[in-house]
């Protein structure tokens, strides 16, 4: 059977021992004028495909326009081409390329076209001019068509010349894969032993002392020190990292945790399509830290599906390379043996944090929770705090009555005016509550709404108050009750203090003052 070797005809060897040349002509150079030769070739016959394609739509669109004049021609003569000839010289077609390079446009080659046409019949009688005018139209039609019929044999035969070799144009991707390994790497997924985890512990903790303070003279005794904070157990590690930002369940961790403890099937999906849930042991952290917030919130429920999710995720890092598919294969599908160690460690685990929350919980009850406040108390028994409340802005027609005249002429309705606009404004300006309470005219409702405000909030509404005459008392001042009694407040020096810092009024013969009210517990 004869052997076939058509298959490599597309390949263009060069062997160099297969060129012979005149022992006068240096070989090397003969060699590379044949590849330049060989490459400038090609890149001719490139050129050249490239123009016979680009030939073609041009031809196309040629045969149109010559077409649709010859039926034109038929049937208004000679004339149809001067009125087109017009037509298109007044749209600016009549003006050759700008450069040798530009190729010319459709409309440029149609009159440069009917132009000659109409050089040639320029001579010819007016009766026989419009037969000589379709006679040229028809010529230049049959001609461009001989031309596109041979452009086509051409551009078939140098695309069959350029597909006979094998060339570095031709190399092309047959097709690309790309696929992503979601097993965990043997480097991360290694099994962690008790031994080696206390040692890369102790490893871990020395390095940081180092780099923070690697000059510092205690750095023996600091890692004597963690050694010894390791064996205290959780308590201790709980110190250690007060200053450390806790870490915080990312969007997917956040799914994960409100899949039910039950519902394994959807835990093992979850990890499946985002492994970094059990390849970061910061999740693990982030689930146990949301497991204590909920159970100081009382969502006991959710506190302990947390604990549930982050160990579950603890179990499958530590159990190896295929720690995901061991666990599921023997807790998830119930295996009495497996599934009772890890429910033992799930329920040591939130019993130790509930625990702790309960401690902490009773501690905050235990702790005093009463804060300093402002309060308004009479100084004198016999006298009682009243309130003035504007019932609206002053009228526009506001007249003074007095019994004094003396006192009548130095009184300014102006000043008046703007007094009683003040008064008006600050009461607008009080919280809504304050103001429902002010309107009430009871010293126990002001004060309940005034003793929920922080200090400096209280003393800026007691001042306003003071100010625009609503809080109606003789001597004025804010007490502490919690100053020395060897240096009382004195009710004379009161006066004299800025009204930014000691509210004072006197109005109606009402005595009264403000004083702050501290709880014992804080004193």
């Amino acid at each position: 059977m004869p052997l076939n070797y058509s298959k490599w005809d597309a390949l263009e060897l060069s062997d160099d021992s297969d060129i012979e040349c005149h022992p006068n002509v240096d070989k090397r150079s003969f060699i590379r004028l044949k590849q330049r030769q060989i490459h400038q070739k090609r890149d001719e016959r490139k050129m050249k495909i490239d123009g016979l394609k680009k030939e073609g739509p041009m031809n196309a669109a040629l045969l149109e326009k010559i077409e649709e004049l010859v039926a034109k021609t038929k049937q208004d003569g000679a004339d149809h081409l001067r009125k087109t000839a017009s037509k298109l010289s007044a749209e600016g077609h009549a003006k050759p390329p700008s450069s040798s390079e530009d190729q010319p446009s459709i409309d440029q080659m149609i009159f440069n076209l009917i132009s000659q046409i109409l050089t040639k019949i320029k001579d010819v009688s007016p009766a026989d001019s419009d037969q000589a005018a379709e006679k040229e139209l028809n010529f230049h039609l049959n001609r461009l068509a001989d031309r596109e019929k041979q452009r086509k044999v051409d551009l078939e035969k140098e695309e069959l010349e350029a597909h006979k070799h094998i060339t570095s144009e031709d190399i092309h991707d047959g097709f690309d894969v790309s696929h992503v390994d979601k097993k965990p790497s043997v480097a991360i997924d290694e099994p962690i032993t008790a031994s080696s985890q206390s040692k890369s512990t102790k490893k871990v903790k020395k390095t940081n002392i180092e780099v923070l303070n690697p000059k510092a003279s205690g750095t023996s005794a600091g890692q004597d020190n963690n050694e010894g904070a390791e064996a205290e157990g959780e308590d201790s590690d709980v110190e250690d990292s007060d200053d450390e930002e806790l870490p915080r369940l990312s969007p997917s961790a956040q799914k994960f945790a409100k899949i039910k403890s039950s519902d394994y099937s959807s835990s093992l999906s979850a990890i499946q399509a985002d492994p970094s849930l059990y390849l970061n042991e910061s999740t693990t952290d982030a689930l146990l830290v949301e497991a204590f917030e909920s159970e100081m919130k009382g969502k006991k429920s959710y506190a302990k599906n947390c604990v549930h999710q982050g160990l579950l995720l603890q179990y499958c890092r530590k159990l190896g390379r295929d720690g995901v598919s061991l666990f599921f294969r023997k807790v998830g599908s119930g295996e009495p043996k497996a599934m009772q160690v890890f429910i033992d460690d799930v329920n040591s685990t939130y019993d130790r944090i509930s625990k702790r929350c309960a401690v902490i919980i009773a501690e905050r009850s235990e702790a005093p929770t009463s804060k300093e406040q402002i309060q308004l108390v009479p100084t004198n028994p016999t006298t009682s705090i009243t309130f003035e409340v504007p019932d609206g802005p002053p009228p526009e027609n506001l007249e003074l009555k007095t019994e004094d005249p003396a006192e009548a002429e130095q009184l300014d309705v102006e000043e008046v005016r703007k007094f009683l606009w003040d008064r008006w404004n600050t009461f607008n300006q009080f919280p809504k509550k304050l103001q429902k309470a002010l309107k009430s005219k009871k010293l126990d409702q002001v004060n309940l709404v005034i003793g929920d405000m922080e200090i400096p909030e209280a003393e800026k509404i007691v001042q306003d108050l003071d100010r625009v005459g609503i809080l109606c008392f003789t001597e004025g001042g804010i007490i502490d009750k919690t100053a020395p009694d060897d240096n009382p407040t004195d009710p004379s020096l009161t006066s004299d203090q800025p009204a930014d810092s000691t509210p004072q009024a006197t109005e109606n013969g009402s005595s009264a003052s403000a004083q702050v009210v501290i709880p014992d517990t804080l004193a």
